[in-house]
């Protein structure tokens, strides 16, 4: 006589609450027991580790936004919007504009008025440009894998804007010079 029962739960079925309450391990075990189930998944589990948030700079990505209704602030995604790559872009055109005006008030009788960068101008202009792009190009990746997080508009507006008043400042020194000479 064969031990088939019609009342089984099927594999979906023994997942739901029975009377109300969740099957535990045992007993959802005991379920399957019979049931001829092979695990065929050809991939590694993605989720044995977590997700890195530099992963999707270097090897592209998919996730745009998060995966569940409400879910989309402090999250990391590895797509960008068009919006954040201009302003990222902004920054650094800004950043260099303000790097080669400093070295240009420099070579005209100025000086600089932030320590760490005159440190770097002392050891040369090359340590100066390369250590004021690198360390600006950092913060902006940092900024940039961060996107979906609060403070991040709020940063990249500040910098904006920052970087955008150093500019207007330094073509006022150079409007002051011209005239003076």
């Amino acid at each position: 006589m064969s031990d088939t029962r019609s009342d089984s739960p099927t594999r979906t079925e023994a997942r739901e609450p029975v009377d109300g309450r969740s099957l535990g391990d045992a007993e959802e075990a005991e379920l399957f027991r019979t049931w001829p189930y092979r695990d065929r998944r050809s991939e590694r589990d993605r989720r044995g580790r977590p997700t890195s948030p530099w992963r999707s700079l270097f090897l592209g990505g998919k996730r745009a936004a998060g995966r569940r209704k409400g879910e989309d602030k402090n999250i990391y995604v590895d797509v960008y919007g068009r919006r954040e790559v201009v302003l990222v872009l902004l920054i650094l055109v800004l950043n260099v504009l303000d790097a080669y005006f400093t070295l240009d008030y420099i070579q005209k009788g100025g000086s600089e008025a932030n320590p760490v960068a005159q440190g770097l101008l002392d050891l040369g202009n090359h340590w100066f440009i390369y250590a004021k792009s690198l360390l600006v190009a950092l913060c902006l990746i940092f900024l940039l894998v961060h996107k979906k997080f609060v403070w991040v508009d709020l940063a990249l507006g500040f910098l904006v804007t920052f970087y955008s008043l150093l500019l207007g400042y330094h073509i006022v020194l150079q409007v002051r010079y011209f005239m003076a000479h």
